[in-house]
């Protein structure tokens, strides 16, 4: 244990990444996958390993929502519950609070899901109606100058009005996602590219990565879902 701990101080730490980064160069073909895991892990701090497993959670949960499957609820419910530690070691408090929202929206989610099964076994894509844009708006300005105030007044949050802002509507395009419209994707462009620049000033960087992905997966998300629901509401007449 004691060799373990004196791995893990940081300028012993330092001086491995660079010795390994040399070995890996001359032994890359003789070792294994396993072993350069292995490796990897020994580099790594703890924050950095939780922090690449929360983000490549967030992949699969990305992937899924893609393809519409309901099993992204519990993806959903993973993710939040690791990035959690995650955001409390790096001072973006906000994001923890909409991270213990998104477990509680993981069970709303799939309950919705579920529940709302039509003839194909699934609840249908649909698009969003028009009277809820102002509103949805209008919500997520007002969650995000009351969460802003929160931040800044309570805490010491390092990006408050990032936090905030993705926060609040965050909390907006989760609930149009359990409502399954097609148009919850272009809300996720736009809060995704913010957390992308968000993570990379923090230099996050296995998260800036996954936000990164989701920004662009959701544009093509955008675009398949509305020719879903347009598919489905042909269906229907």
């Amino acid at each position: 244990m004691k060799i373990i701990w004196e791995y893990r101080s940081t300028e012993i730490r330092k001086y491995f990444k660079k010795f390994s980064g040399s070995l890996l160069k001359k032994r890359t073909k003789e070792w294994g996958v396993g072993t350069k895991i292995a490796i990897l892990a020994l580099i790594m701090n703890t924050f950095e390993i939780i922090e690449l497993l929360a983000a490549l959670s967030g992949v699969v949960y990305i992937w899924l929502e893609y393809r519409a499957s309901v099993w992204l609820w519990l993806a959903g419910i993973v993710m939040p519950a690791i990035y959690i530690w995650v955001y409390l070691q790096s001072g973006v408090y906000a994001n923890v609070g909409i991270n213990v929202y998104f477990i509680v929206a993981g069970v709303y989610g799939l309950w919705v899901w579920l529940s709302g099964r039509g003839e194909h076994g699934e609840k249908p894509i649909t698009h969003t109606p028009r009277s809820v844009w102002v509103p949805s708006i209008a919500v997520g300005t007002i969650l995000t100058v009351g969460i802003w105030w929160l931040l800044v007044r309570f805490t010491d949050s390092t990006v408050p009005w990032l936090d905030a802002f993705t926060t609040g509507f965050s909390v907006i395009g989760l609930w149009m996602l359990a409502r399954k419209w097609a148009e919850q994707w272009a809300v996720w462009i736009v809060v995704d590219a913010v957390y992308t620049g968000m993570y990379l000033h923090l230099e996050m960087w296995p998260t800036a990565a996954m936000y990164g992905i989701f920004t662009i997966v959701a544009v093509f998300g955008l675009f398949k879902w509305r020719g879903r629901a347009t598919e489905a509401l042909s269906e229907s007449h």
